[in-house]
């Protein structure tokens, strides 16, 4: 139950009013009930903070349906897409479920993490496609979720790098935890590579006992919190019978833990970062890929004034390569016509951008040379398509003086 054990309302007349805590079960509401409020009312999960870096506003979600590795369909209570680029996961729960005095409800959040990270962006695209507006792309649709961010596409980028490296915020709301659920969790803070956070929240409904006129308060309290500092390899199973879930957990070794301590306090967990120049290129060219490093030197080399690094928090390093462009206003501003995201093993072009800083006919002729060189590997009928770093083995000369030629045409059309 909450710590607290009664609240006092004092009225402006001195009238007394105690509150005390209760059960939704005792009241006989339901998991949709309390899930309908924290949809409604996401202050009550206490997000954000200077710590974890959450901020709103928020795109909400109910009921999404996920399919798992094992070709199962789930279901998240809600999931809250955020203009600070995280990414909530909330499953409600009532303490008279008896999934939440053992590991089910654990195994079930921890599956959601998974289950979103196997995704690529065509699904995540699609599954979030489905309760809104079809978009052609993730951009575009983060775009109408957030209309009021100026940076659009590096907020996409965030979500989707938080999506595939599982780097996602696992809430369970309850109103009441039962004893035991902390020992369960205390150690859990990563399936192995993925980096999710896993808090309990205690929303506890209080009422009047001399006044029982249908009234509630509620009070949120974080009863357990977990910090991504230690790696647990956590294997999931299923139950031949029910097929339940069943979590098998094991922590790694001390020295990892201080490790990663280390990293929290350099701000590298939780949630992205800015990455500076001089970073970048330390890991870029020192890539155990040589077509990675290659393509690195010659983006710093040719990229408009040397620019390689998009602004904005990351959670991954990544380089890009820019053109001269016009912005609203039509001032000069580059654009960016591909990236690279450290970790992906893909290359993502942005023909959108390419579009709107060239003619029509050098536009058509980029993505004509682009198509006969990777043939059916890129869809040139997506704005945003995206190719693997492997196809670049034995074409990256071909496919830098396709990018010369671009880049010449566009500098010529622009003086």
């Amino acid at each position: 139950m909450s710590s607290l054990n009664m609240v006092l309302r004092y009225g402006s007349h001195g009238e007394k009013e105690s509150w005390v805590p209760t059960t939704l079960d005792k009241l006989d509401k339901k998991e949709e009930f309390l899930e309908s409020i924290i949809f409604d009312t996401p202050e009550l999960l206490k997000l954000e903070s200077k710590y974890n870096g959450i901020l709103g506003p928020y795109k909400k979600f109910r009921q999404i349906t996920l399919n798992t590795p094992h070709n199962r369909q789930i279901q998240p209570d809600i999931v809250f897409l955020s203009s600070s680029g995280h990414v909530i996961v909330v499953e409600v729960k009532r303490f008279i479920n008896p999934e939440l005095k053992d590991r089910r409800v654990l195994a079930q959040i921890i599956e959601y993490a998974g289950s979103f990270a196997a995704l690529n962006e065509k699904d995540i695209l699609n599954l979030f496609n489905k309760v809104s507006s079809h978009f052609e792309t993730w951009s575009d649709l983060i775009k109408s979720f957030f209309p009021n961010e100026d940076n659009y596409e590096e907020l996409a980028n965030v979500i989707l790098n938080r999506i595939q490296s599982g780097n996602i915020n696992l809430i369970i709301a309850c109103d009441k935890a039962p004893s035991g659920l902390d020992e369960l969790i205390k150690g859990i803070s990563s399936l192995n590579s993925l980096e999710f956070n896993l808090d309990v929240i205690e929303i506890t409904p209080f009422i009047n006992k001399q006044n029982m006129n249908g009234e509630i308060i509620f009070i949120p309290n974080t009863k357990i919190n977990t910090e991504i500092i230690a790696k647990t390899a956590i294997s999931i199973t299923f139950d031949k019978n029910n097929f339940q879930p069943i979590v098998n957990i094991q922590t790694t070794s001390l020295d990892e833990i201080e490790e990663n301590v280390r990293a929290v306090k350099n701000g590298r967990f939780n949630k992205g970062r800015e990455w500076d120049d001089e970073e970048i290129k330390d890991i870029f060219e020192a890539d155990d890929n040589p077509v990675i490093a290659d393509l690195f030197s010659f983006t710093l080399k040719n990229s408009k004034d040397g620019k390689f690094n998009a602004p904005g928090q990351k959670i991954n390093p990544s380089f890009g390569f820019y053109l001269e462009g016009n912005n609203k206003n039509s001032n000069k501003n580059p654009l960016q016509i591909f990236r690279y995201t450290k970790g992906s093993n893909k290359l993502k072009f942005y023909f959108n951008m390419a579009a709107s800083i060239s003619t029509e006919e050098s536009f058509h002729k980029f993505i004509e040379k682009l198509r006969n060189l990777f043939g059916e590997k890129i869809n040139i009928n997506q704005k945003e398509p995206i190719i693997d770093i492997i196809e670049l083995e034995d074409k990256l000369k071909e496919f830098k003086e396709i990018i010369l030629w671009f880049n010449e045409n566009n500098m010529l059309e622009h003086n």
